[in-house]
This record gives structure tokens, C-alpha cells and sequence, in this order.
């Protein structure tokens, strides 16, 4: 039998910029009688630091398969992460979210339309790009590992979480070797991966 899903759904109200015109704590309402929501809450800013935490423990506590972010669309605040880009951040970490606007099929963290597509070329950021931990329950309930490591690469991802199992981690650096061997295309963007990642070496691990 199939184990149905356990569903997190997350209303971010963005301050008033959502909830002067949605009712979000009816949205929540309604997210949490539908099928496999076993959770569901509506926060002031769910892209702060508490917001993001409360997803995490969620995510952890009651062993979710999906996260649902209701949140501000690119349009509202894309300037944000531009001007961010623009004052050189070093890096972003791409979370095990799905923003099913950007990409229907593929979390933010394992995403080609998101790392390459909006962060790479739209918005022409050039830091480093890490995932979270590929080990997590959010990436082994959607897809196989290894079909993580390659979705990654595809990804343009720089730095590849794996923070549980030395045998993955060997597993991972053997399939990402075989598959960069075998093409020139994943052999050149490699090369710019690491070119990015020494970058950030010598910026910030350089001597005085």
C-alpha cells in the first residue's frame, strides 16, 4: 500500500504586502483540511530567520515529504536579490523547497531553471551556489540519490551538501567524476565551478 504524503504548507503574509489583500490565515485554514497536510501555519515573514526555522523543525519533527511555500513572486521582490547580488554575496544556499512557478518538477536546491536559469543568467550572479543536505528527507522521498547528484550537476551547483554518511559522500564524488569525464560540456562548467569556489577561498581565507 501506498504511504500517503505528509504535507507542510507555510503562508507567508510578507507583512502586510499579502495579507492586506489575502486572507491568510483562511488560506491556512483551508490548506489544512486538504489530503496529506498535516501541518500548516501562517506567518508574518516566513523568509526570515524564525520563519525558515520553524520549516526546518517541522520538516524534521514531523518527517514532511513536501513543503508548499505560498510567498511573494519574483516581481515583488527581485530586486532584493539583485541588489544583494550586486553588493557581491558570496554565496547562496538553495533550500529543498519547491517554488512550483519556477520549476514544477524540481526542488531549489537540485533546479537547472533555478540555479542556472533565474540566479546564473537572469540575474547574473557569479558566488558560489551550495545545497542543503541531499541526505534529507525532502530529497530521498522525491528522487534517488544519485539521481540527486546528477539533477546537482545539471544544476550548475557548486558545493554539494552530504553531511550524514561517508559512503554517499564517496558514492557522489565517484558519479560526479565519471559523469564530468564523459562530457565536455559538465568538464567546462566544472572548471567554472571551481574557478568560483577558489575565488571565494582566496577572498576570504587568504592571510592579512
Amino acid at each position: 500500500m501506498k504511504t500517503e504524503c505528509k504535507i507542510g504548507v507555510y503562508v507567508c503574509n510578507c507583512g502586510t504586502n499579502i495579507a492586506k489583500t489575502v486572507d491568510c490565515d483562511a488560506v491556512s485554514a483551508h490548506a489544512s483540511s486538504q489530503p496529506g497536510v498535516v501541518v500548516c501555519k501562517s506567518y508574518k515573514y516566513m523568509c526570515s530567520n524564525p520563519g525558515q526555522e520553524m520549516i526546518i523543525q517541522d520538516v524534521r519533527d514531523r518527517k514532511l515529504d513536501r513543503v508548499v511555500v505560498t510567498a511573494c513572486s519574483p516581481r515583488m521582490h527581485e530586486m532584493t536579490f539583485r541588489a544583494a547580488i550586486e553588493n557581491q554575496v558570496a554565496g547562496v544556499m538553495l533550500s529543498h523547497i519547491f517554488y512550483r512557478r519556477l520549476d514544477p518538477e524540481w526542488p531549489a536546491s537540485l533546479s537547472p531553471r533555478i540555479a542556472r536559469g533565474l540566479l546564473r543568467k537572469r540575474l547574473g550572479f557569479n558566488g558560489i551556489v551550495i545545497t542543503d543536505d541531499l541526505e534529507m528527507g525532502a530529497v530521498t522521498r522525491h528522487c534517488a540519490f544519485k539521481t540527486a547528484v546528477r539533477q546537482a550537476l545539471r544544476a550548475d551547483i557548486d558545493t554539494v551538501l552530504i553531511c550524514r554518511s561517508a559512503e554517499k559522500l564517496t558514492e557522489a564524488h565517484a558519479l560526479m567524476t565519471r559523469k564530468i569525464g564523459k562530457s565536455e560540456d559538465l568538464r567546462r562548467r566544472g572548471e567554472q565551478s571551481a574557478g568560483r569556489i577558489m575565488a571565494l577561498k582566496a577572498a576570504y581565507l587568504s592571510g592579512p
